[in-house]
């Protein structure tokens, strides 16, 4: 071999290169490539050259190509290379022509290979990288083989080609050569290259030969007695090159592709979608995993039953609804039997006010207000908490209390027995929904009087439905639109608040009996609690796009709410007289808390912290309000374990 005749004084360029690829690679390892043998859809995730990519619309391939490889073979032998030759190239044609060499001559290897493999007939069924060959496991169309070609091999040939003919140049010139000792290493270099590219499987020849002719090309090029001149005349030089070499390549990337290679791109598009899917449901379910058992650890100390209870305040009566006042100091209740809003200030946790309902004409029936339709229903707050409305407690209309005086000043009248009750943001409107009528009412809380009538649900009366069936009704869109649940149906409709119109029904999951749903505006997305399961509404699409079924028995949870920030539910367990909290992301129980009685309404503090729940027991002394502390569970993980998750994730379905 020629003996080498100079120093190994690294240059700029060759030095940032290398930076530059040993980067690129760091990066894919650091991504979760394998760093020894990576798989197809890696490769071409970071950027690998692939003709049905590259010459369908992704011709940025060809220059990122050349930054990625094949495992730590591939790039220990391409970098040695570049770290010799590339020492040598640039301090013969200077850091700018250097630079301009590599970059054209990798431009042009690369495209070579997307040429040539989209234009190759094959019957094999293995995808290939320029070097080493690399076990892919994709499906290939029946003509065409898919070649994934990445590394520097390209530019790298180039870059000998180039040197080679400056060397021919001036030695036709009948100049003296600084480059002579070179010449012979750098065509035995080239040539064992070739053919072990011939001759070797798992190669891309391609992608050699093109990088060496453009490469020679453009050393020629800028090995011209008048390029050599000056500084500027070097910078114009390769100015012309890049730009003679961009401009011959756009038109030939951008050509139309064969119907062979669309089948190919199509084919493999598909399986990359289907890995990528799979690894991104098997990343979910590692965080899934990990989230869990980090809830586990960091789960406070469980605490006896007791002291899970909370503060216990006896009632003695039935609540239909509760709601916060807007500092979170005061819980206002309704109570059907009882006709009559009661009032808990929340500082000194005591029962403070209880406001009666006018009596009702008649004798009381022997099965109580509620089961005649009658008796406070829900209730709701103006904006300043000035007054409390409250349905039912006047006879198919909505009460109108003035919280300051505890008096009945007004009343609006509805359709048949008016349950759940909303009020708009800025104070001038509510909605009603009509239980027996299964209708909706609008009601002007400046003027105190209906809006025209009430808009019927498409599922009809539901006078024939059985006594104390599901019903909800709430606000969403700020305030621009009422979501009521139509039982008779079984859909949730979806109306315009200033017009009452029906815009869309969202039919619910076949036999998944509603118990209620979160009803915040501001929580997306919406989620509705069933018999057989939670679901979630996209209430823009009007579908259900995601549902966790029961795991085990069916669920009959009339009692649903979910934390300020979203990232909790508490869920009712009716059969045993608890409160479940839940993590919306893993769906896991992280928190018990027993009730005296019957569950019924519950709701969050707008702290987060604290939770107001209502049992509604058969007797009176099981009739209360707990508040509990979310931080004194009793022991969630000996709980599910005995009676297991109310909710299934899909790894458990």
């Amino acid at each position: 071999m020629p003996k080498l005749s100079f120093r190994l004084s690294i240059g700029k360029v060759t030095l940032l290169l290398l930076i530059a690829n040993i980067a690129v690679y760091a990066i894919q390892v650091y991504g979760g490539v394998d760093w020894k043998e990576p798989t197809v859809g890696d490769l071409l995730s970071h950027g690998g050259n692939a003709a049905p990519f590259t010459l369908m619309g992704q011709p940025w391939r060809l220059a990122s190509s050349m930054f990625v490889h094949g495992g730590i073979v591939h790039l220990a032998m391409n970098m040695y290379m570049l770290f010799i030759c590339g020492t040598f190239a640039e301090r013969v044609f200077g850091s700018i022509r250097f630079a301009t060499v590599y970059l054209v001559a990798g431009l042009f290897g690369s495209f070579a290979s997307a040429w040539w493999n989209a234009n190759r007939v094959e019957s094999a069924t293995n995808a290939v990288a320029n070097f080493p060959a690399l076990p892919m496991g994709l499906p290939i169309g029946p003509q065409l083989e898919l070649v994934v070609s990445v590394g520097a091999s390209g530019a790298l040939l180039g870059m000998a080609g180039a040197c080679l003919a400056r060397h021919f140049l001036r030695t036709a010139r009948g100049g003296e050569g600084a480059d002579n000792g070179m010449a012979g290493a750098l065509t035995q270099t080239v040539a064992l290259t070739l053919v072990m590219g011939f001759a070797g499987r798992g190669i891309d020849n391609a992608c050699h030969v093109g990088g060496l002719i453009a490469g020679m090309i453009a050393g020629a090029v800028l090995s011209m007695s008048w390029v050599d001149g000056s500084v500027a005349r070097r910078v114009l030089a390769s100015a012309l090159v890049v730009f003679a070499s961009l401009g011959m390549l756009y038109p030939l990337v951008n050509q139309p592709a064969s119907a062979a290679l669309q089948e190919l791109h199509d084919q493999v598009q598909t399986e990359l979608n289907d890995q990528a899917k799979e690894q991104a449901q098997a990343l979910e379910k590692k965080q899934l995993a990990a989230m869990i058992e980090a809830d586990r650890k960091n789960a406070p100390t469980p605490v006896d039953e007791k002291t899970a209870r909370g503060l216990v305040i006896p009632l003695g009566e039935t609540v239909s609804s509760m709601v916060l006042g807007k500092d979170g100091k005061h819980l206002y209740m309704s109570l059907g039997e009882a006709n009559a809003l009661w009032i808990v200030d929340l500082t000194t946790q005591q029962l403070v006010d209880k406001i009666a309902g006018p009596a009702f004409a008649g004798k009381k029936p022997a099965c109580g207000n509620v089961c005649r339709g009658r008796g406070a229903k829900g209730v709701a707050l103006s904006p300043d908490e000035r007054f409390a409305y409250v349905s039912s407690m006047v006879e198919d209309g909505v009460a109108i209390i003035d919280l300051s005086t505890k008096k009945l000043v007004g009343q609006i009248h509805t359709g048949s027995y008016p349950g759940p009750l909303r009020v708009s943001a800025d104070g001038r409107r509510a909605y009603v929904l009509n239980i027996v009528d299964n209708s909706v009412s609008a009601l002007d809380l400046q003027t105190r009087q209906a809006l025209g009538k009430p808009f019927e649900l498409s599922g009809g009366s539901a006078a024939n439905l059985p006594f104390g069936h599901p019903v909800s009704l709430w606000l969403a869109n700020a305030d621009s639109q009422i979501l009521v649940y139509d039982n008779p149906k079984d859909v949730l409709d979806v109306l315009d608040a200033s017009s009452l119109k029906l815009l869309k029904s969202i039919p619910l999951t076949e036999g998944n009996v509603f118990f209620g749903a979160i009803s915040s505006s501001q929580k997306k997305p919406l989620w509705i609690m069933g018999s057989l399961g939670l679901e979630g509404v996209d209430l823009d699409k009007g579908t259900v796009t995601q549902g966790l079924p029961a795991c085990g028995e069916r669920l009959d949870s009339f009692a649903i709410d979910s934390s300020p920030d979203n990232t909790f539910v508490m869920v009712a367990d009716q059969r045993r007289s608890t409160l479940r909290r839940v993590k919306l992301a893993t769906m896991q129980t992280v928190g018990v808390f027993p009730l005296q009685g019957w569950p019924g309404p519950v709701l969050f503090a707008p702290d987060g912290h604290h939770v107001y729940a209502i049992s509604n027991g058969a007797s009176p002394e099981q009739r209360s309000l707990s508040i509990l502390d979310i931080t004194k569970s009793m022991d969630a993980q000996a709980y599910v374990q005995e009676n297991g998750e109310l909710l299934c994730t899909a790894d458990k379905q």
